[in-house]
């Protein structure tokens, strides 16, 4: 008697390799990184669900696109490296300097050829402002330097507080009367380093002291080690170390109107600021101590604009207390 029929073994299916997968290989090794990383994103997802083939197309498919983007990011960096190097001196007229270049060589004239580099690297001068006048007809020689030299003095006034301040020389440049009817009006104010290094290595912002003040930036409270009217800047300390004056009270001198800068009405002469000086300072000392004296006997000190001062927009009254020595606490009432 026959027996039953021999029963096959199903083979197993054999697994399809996912599409997607192999779309995220080709564009991968072709270089199409954004599209890579996506088709081999979404072939993970399928492969995952579907018990698909392609999975490890698809994690080739995402080294690829990364192999290609570090090597463009290394293309890329090597381009601008040379670029910047490239670019580290440049050759150009003094006219076209901007606010802010560094260069060397001579700028006399607006043609002169100077050579712009980073701050960084060795030079003498530095451009701090570059502005142009309003248009009008041009109004001579003499009127126009008047005017630059103002502007000039006005943007220059923070490098007193610069610890190369006694080794800058301003220097400016303005145009001619060809080329101002050209349409060339800027005025560039520099400062030439005179020291005896030789060569500067470093912005002249980055030489500001944060401790100097000019004398019309000295606030109520401020304290200073030792302040002279003599000198254009004062070094303020915290009041809890030895100084030997502190400023009690400031204003500013009212004007009978508004006035625009270079426009202001006559320096009204040394005496008169004094008296309107002697007077302010001595109310604000009555007011201020008269309920709460210092701790130590004191003379009042004052500054006030000089005829300079004045002319630049700067008419600022600053009253300090002197104390017979010096002090490591505050003379103002809290």
């Amino acid at each position: 008697m026959a027996g039953p029929p021999p029963i096959e073994t199903p083979k197993p299916s054999r697994r399809r390799t996912n599409r997607l997968a192999i779309v995220a290989l080709v564009t991968g090794l072709a270089g199409m990184v954004p599209l890579a990383a996506g088709f081999a994103i979404a072939a993970l997802v399928q492969t995952g669900r579907r018990a698909e083939k392609g999975r490890g197309l698809a994690i080739g498919a995402l080294a690829a696109s990364a192999a290609w983007a570090v090597a463009v990011a290394a293309v890329a960096v090597a381009m601008a490296d040379g670029s910047s190097s490239s670019a580290e001196r440049v050759q150009t007229r003094a006219s076209a300097l901007r606010e802010g270049d560094c260069f060397t060589g001579a700028a006399i004239k607006g043609t002169d050829l100077v050579t712009v580099v980073p701050c960084t690297q060795p030079h003498e001068n530095e451009v701090i402002a570059r502005s142009a006048p309003p248009e009008e007809p041009y109004p001579g020689p003499e009127k126009l330097y008047l005017r630059a030299k103002e502007l000039c003095t006005n943007r220059a006034l923070y490098l007193q507080k610069s610890r190369y301040h006694e080794n800058l020389d301003p220097r400016l440049l303005g145009p001619d009367q060809k080329r101002w009817w050209k349409g060339d009006r800027n005025v560039i104010c520099l400062a030439h380093y005179t020291g005896a290094a030789g060569k500067l290595i470093t912005p002249l912002a980055r030489t500001i002291d944060p401790r100097l003040k000019l004398y019309n930036e000295l606030a109520v409270g401020d304290c200073a080690e030792d302040f002279s009217e003599d000198r254009p800047v004062t070094t303020t300390v915290p009041c809890n170390e030895p100084h030997r004056s502190q400023v009690f009270a400031a204003r500013w001198i009212s004007l009978d109107a508004e006035y625009a800068p270079g426009d202001f009405p006559p320096y009204p002469g040394p005496g008169a600021i004094e008296k309107k000086a002697i007077r302010f300072c001595a109310g604000e000392a009555r007011k201020l101590f008269a309920r709460h004296p210092p701790p130590v006997d004191v003379r009042q000190q004052y500054a006030a604009p000089s005829e300079q001062d004045w002319q630049d927009g700067i008419q600022a009254i600053v009253c300090l207390a002197r104390p017979t020595k010096p002090l490591n606490r505050s003379l103002l009432p809290k």
